[in-house]
């Protein structure tokens, strides 16, 4: 019986420090998507215009190049801008979601499931892997 009790205490306490660890990573991810004019970060101001450069007619109104560093991060980051009217707490906030996407995605497919079954065999750890570089 005792043994029981410690297991189950010990689960508990797991899921109590993941549930403290996401909301920690929400909480830090909501702090950065503001309405604030300026770049927030070095390299936020390049990631905009590469974004709205890979839609360049209809976002700025013109033919623009497709950007030649990260062009897939740039196709996906640029969707929120095809929203007429979008401003730029959109983008942040586009731009925090495939974080959260990614992470709860490669841990349900790599989660093990009831008598020691993986949810998803054969994933692995090169899938889980794989899907948590797209971060």
């Amino acid at each position: 019986m005792k043994v029981i009790k410690i297991r189950s205490l010990g689960i508990l306490v797991c899921l109590l420090l993941l549930a403290a660890g996401l909301g920690l990573c929400l909480y830090a991810s909501i702090l950065s998507v503001s309405n604030y004019p300026l770049p927030t970060d070095w390299s936020e101001a390049g990631r905009i215009f590469q974004a709205a450069s890979v839609f360049g007619q209809v976002v700025l109104g013109t033919d623009t190049p497709l950007p030649w560093l990260d062009p897939g991060r740039s196709i996906l980051e640029g969707l929120v801008l095809l929203i007429p009217g979008s401003s730029i707490w959109m983008f942040r906030l586009w731009k925090e979601i495939p974080l959260f996407s990614t992470t709860i995605l490669t841990s349900v497919l790599h989660e093990q499931g009831p008598r020691g079954r993986h949810l998803c065999p054969r994933f692995g750890n090169g899938g889980a892997i794989g899907i948590f570089s797209l971060r």
